[in-house]
């Protein structure tokens, strides 16, 4: 790991030394923006700044409209200061432009707009690779926001590469990494956990009232998952009421001098139960569909809702509780047709 350490410090080194010469060699910037620049490095270094602070300093002195941008953004003017921010991507200086894709990118990811920051991170570890000594940072973000985008394989292989390649980044950004890994490393697809990843992908693209194609996708596969969890605890309670079932037909003694022929289907207490039950466990299973379908006219299955509820975390009981809300004001309209 030491081997990589110094490795990545010299390229790092190489393409800090590269910048300088490109601002300094470059006619078209002032040479008041150049002297600021390299007083801001000189600055950085006396504090043994990264150079990662150095370069952005930097060039912060080289171009104060990114600055002027970034605070268009926080300062509440986002819409003008985001396209701002998107024409400074496109500047001749692929330092500048590399570093306002990474402040593009970071702002949208701040704003869990994760989706549309992506391209700007991954422009860095692409074209830009050569202008930039964000390698760290951008594969933290990045395995954060695929993450985050249900893109879990890809996120998972961009946090563990950053936790493994940058050990010395920030405690903020490590932990960071580790706790997204955590949450996500393991998740079943199609459990709980990840119909409560789908739904919070849906609630955040819906917030930035995005109802497109992918959204609505994610939105069919939530109802689908659900549809599963619910199909496969019904199928489980009514295993548990044949088996209750069976055990109180088998505790019941046969009457003396009762034939077994004239016992079945006369005592309601007796072995006919036991008999009976597998058929009207039958008759459940193969109307389970419609039931489901159907919740407001039946009580059990309101029922078989509580009992899968009471097997989860009140967070993912709660998801499961509105996603019986809304279909059923999603049948009020329809009900009477169907009548």
């Amino acid at each position: 790991m030491l081997g990589t350490s110094q490795a990545q410090q010299d390229d790092e080194d190489a393409v800090f030394q590269r910048f300088v010469d490109s601002f300094m060699n470059n006619e078209a910037i002032s040479a008041e923006r150049k002297q600021a620049a390299t007083t801001a490095i000189s600055e950085a270094k006396k504090q043994d700044s990264l150079l990662t602070v150095s370069m952005a300093l930097a060039l912060q002195a080289l171009y104060p409209e990114l600055g002027e941008a970034a605070a268009k953004v926080s300062e509440g003017d986002g819409h003008k200061g985001l396209q701002q921010l998107y024409k400074l991507t496109r500047s001749k200086d692929r330092f500048f432009a590399a570093e306002a894709n990474y402040v593009l990118g970071r702002t949208l990811f701040s704003q869990q707009r994760y989706e549309e920051c992506l391209p700007y991170l991954e422009s860095l570890s692409g074209e830009f690779v050569d202008h930039t000594i964000r390698d760290g940072d951008i594969l933290y973000y990045q395995g954060v926001a695929k993450a985050n985008s249900l893109e879990k394989e890809a996120g998972i292989a961009l946090l563990a590469q950053f936790l493994e390649d940058y050990p010395d980044a920030s405690d903020r950004l490590r932990l960071s990494a580790q706790a997204t890994l955590d949450g996500i490393t393991g998740v079943l697809d199609g459990s709980v956990e990840d119909i409560a990843e789908h739904m919070d992908y849906s609630h955040r693209r819906l917030g930035f009232e995005d109802s497109g194609e992918q959204t609505q996708g994610v939105q069919k596969e939530i109802v689908a998952m659900l549809d599963k969890i619910i199909e496969q605890a019904e199928q489980q309670q009514q295993q548990q009421q044949q088996q209750q079932g069976q055990g109180q037909g088998q505790g019941q003694q046969q009457q003396p001098g009762q034939q077994q022929g004239q016992g079945q289907g006369q005592q309601p207490g007796g072995n006919a139960s036991a008999q009976n039950d597998p058929k009207k466990v039958r008759d459940l299973r193969g109307a389970a569909k419609s039931a489901w379908d159907d919740l407001r006219k039946r009580d059990r299955e309101m029922d078989a809702l509580s009992g899968l509820k009471s097997k989860y975390p009140p967070r993912y009981r709660e998801l499961v509780e509105q996603y019986f809300k809304d279909l059923q004001e999603g049948e009020d309209g329809g009900e009477e047709d169907n009548e």
